[in-house]
């Protein structure tokens, strides 16, 4: 899994190397929520996001190794499944972005593409945040989840149902827009704050 991991996210940025070549000067460099195009920028621009997706990479990869010297095995697997799942969602939006900015008359980006690639990274982040056992840096983290194990266990099964239903909202076209996109997961974080200390407090009055 490390290996696909690296080939994944070093793709994008060497065939957007190779892809400056045949680009215009200027190309398409941001679009927003509606996939419109909001600014036109120096070709060059297109290396920005695979150079993060790099750096990304060595986030997920440092904390493989760290779940790998604590024996825990199943983070660490879970830690690299949604890193190469982020990287196969990325390279597909990388691709479209690339064909756009070859295409300098083709100025939009479909809106159900956005949504698509939000949906389903919210919907991996779920089920890998279901998987996820207890520890500091993967999950649904508060105070209450990393003191009591029953507390993570609920609270991130909340979140993982949770983080599916935004996805799916997110496919459907039900949630359109940024302003709903980030709407949705402060609600998300206050419930699932609020949940992690209730669970917390039942199981602290049963002992």
């Amino acid at each position: 899994m490390k290996k696909i991991l690296v080939v994944l996210s070093i793709l994008p940025l060497l065939v957007n190397g190779i892809a400056l070549a045949y680009l215009p000067d200027t190309i398409p460099a941001h679009y927003d929520f509606n996939g419109t195009v909001d600014r036109i920028g120096s070709k060059y621009e297109i290396l920005i996001f695979p150079i993060v997706i790099v750096g990304v990479m060595v986030l997920f990869l440092y904390l493989s190794r760290y779940y790998a010297n604590r024996s825990e095995t199943k983070n660490q697997s879970q830690i690299l499944q949604l890193g190469i799942a982020i990287s196969v969602v990325y390279n597909v939006l990388n691709a479209y972005i690339l064909m756009n900015a070859l295409d300098v008359g083709s100025n939009a980006m479909s809106t159900s593409i956005l949504q698509s690639v939000v949906g389903m990274i919210l919907v991996v982040s779920g089920v890998c945040t279901r998987r996820a056992s207890q520890n500091s840096f993967f999950g649904v983290r508060t105070k209450w989840t990393l003191l009591d194990q029953d507390a993570w266990k609920k609270t991130n099964r909340l979140g993982c149902v949770c983080l599916i239903a935004i996805g799916i909202l997110c496919f459907t076209n039900l949630i359109d827009s940024i302003f709903l996109l980030v709407l949705s997961l402060g609600v998300m974080s206050i419930v699932l704050v609020v949940y992690s200390y209730y669970v917390y407090k039942q199981n602290v009055v049963k002992m």
